[in-house]
């Protein structure tokens, strides 16, 4: 599941939510499916999707993303 978020404290709506911050001013790619968050904003994926994305952890070490 994927959603986009209008702050980080909002409810995504749905189990093992993930909340991803775009730290960037860039629009990032999310997953191999060409999900893609826009610049300095928030968006809710369920776990086993981050978990399988090689994206994201590439962008958190280089600090672009912040999960929570």
């Amino acid at each position: 599941m994927f959603k986009f978020l209008t702050s980080r404290t909002d409810d995504p709506g749905f189990p093992n939510s993930v909340v991803l911050t775009n730290k960037s001013s860039h629009w990032l790619v999310l997953d191999d499916q060409g999900r893609r968050i826009p610049p300095k904003s928030h968006a809710a994926m369920d776990a086993p999707s981050v978990a399988a994305s090689s994206q994201i952890s590439e962008h958190v070490e280089a600090g672009l993303r912040v999960v929570s």
